[in-house]
């Protein structure tokens, strides 16, 4: 029978990222996204956490190394949304895009809308088919498989 594994999914700066590898067998990654460094270590027991690096969900790390099997979620909660798009690099862009969108509306002579606009990116569920989603997966420069998979990472994770 083949031993089961426990997947620890890590992620910190490239450095000491490096230095928690330094002797790890089973490892997926690494993989840097703006300046952070993400890997999973297979093992067969638990590990401690090594200094300088923090942990993450298991799912995250699978849809960050491209190991995903899923449907995708038609919607995810605010909080995930923000903590998908964080852990993935893109929350400031994100952010900035949806405050320049607000900005235009405002110039625009749209107030209201771009008071929705703001409220919807602070406190909305974010569903898969709106089309701001579109709009900021053009600006982020995400394919449709990289917005798919960042709706599955962001459906994995609670608190």
């Amino acid at each position: 029978m083949s031993e089961a594994l426990i997947d620890h999914a890590w992620y910190g700066p490239p450095a000491a990222m490096a230095a928690a590898l330094v002797g790890q067998v089973n490892v997926i990654g690494p993989l840097v996204l703006d300046g952070v460094a993400y890997a999973t270590v297979r093992a067969p027991e638990p590990l401690p956490l090594p200094p300088g690096v923090l942990t993450m969900g298991p799912q995250l790390s699978r849809v960050l190394h491209g190991s995903w099997m899923g449907d995708v979620p038609p919607e995810v909660t605010n909080f995930q949304a923000h903590t998908a798009l964080h852990h993935a690099g893109l929350f400031d862009g994100a952010a900035a895009a949806v405050e320049a969108k607000a900005a235009a509306m405002e110039e625009a002579g749209d107030t209201l809308g771009a008071v929705t606009l703001r409220e919807a990116w602070d406190k909305a569920s974010f569903m898969r088919a709106s089309p701001l989603i579109a709009d900021l997966a053009v600006g982020l420069q995400l394919t449709e498989q990289q917005l798919d998979d960042l709706f599955r990472a962001a459906a994995a994770i609670s608190v």
